[in-house]
């Protein structure tokens, strides 16, 4: 008698059962990989225009304005407008990877400068929290900027919403925590 060889059904069960257990934890380290990349994007995109403003500040002897006579500049993009044109500081105004926006120009990150928009719209108001923003962001009256950009949970931290601009992301909390990426310069 031939014996005949080969694998079970119980064996190639127990096999697809393994590999269904290796996809359940690879699947959510693989997604979490994603979000760490994306945050670095940002962050990376974040320093490359901070070089931007730099450079465009030696030149110009002052920041981008993120206001024209008082009003807030609508789209977003057009804020860093002047550090692509008509010298390139930046070829293009990076994305903001973390913006549910879908209009490009809104899809930007954040730029304000403490000349303009701070001063104008933030500091009339009598709040303790933004006595805590005038001594972190308003850098004591000098010039000064602050790029912001969602972060990976996508809400957006503001004084109006209970929530406090210091609670910016930290990685230490997660890749989901809540909180904006926030560069405050110079």
């Amino acid at each position: 008698m031939k014996r005949k060889t080969g694998f079970t059904l119980i064996e190639l069960l127990i096999v697809v059962v393994i590999i269904a257990i290796l996809a359940a934890i690879a699947v959510p380290n693989l997604l979490e990989a994603q979000t760490r990349s994306k945050i670095s994007r940002v962050m990376a995109d974040q320093r490359g225009v901070v070089v931007a403003l730099e450079a465009y500040r030696v030149d110009q002897n002052a920041y981008p304005r993120a206001d024209e006579n008082g009003i807030t500049i609508f789209p977003k993009v057009q804020r860093l407008r002047p550090l692509t044109t008509p010298i390139a500081y930046l070829t293009i105004v990076p994305p903001d990877i973390f913006s549910a926006k879908t209009d490009p120009a809104e899809k930007v990150m954040t730029y304000l400068d403490n000349k303009g928009y701070w001063e104008s719209n933030w500091y009339a108001l009598d709040r303790p929290d933004v006595a805590g923003l005038r001594i972190k962001f308003f850098l004591n009256g000098s010039e000064g900027w602050l790029l912001m950009s969602y972060g990976p949970s996508r809400q957006r931290s503001d004084l109006t919403d209970g929530l406090d601009w210091n609670d910016s992301y930290d990685a230490t909390n997660g890749t989901c925590s809540l909180g904006m990426i926030i560069k405050p310069g110079p």
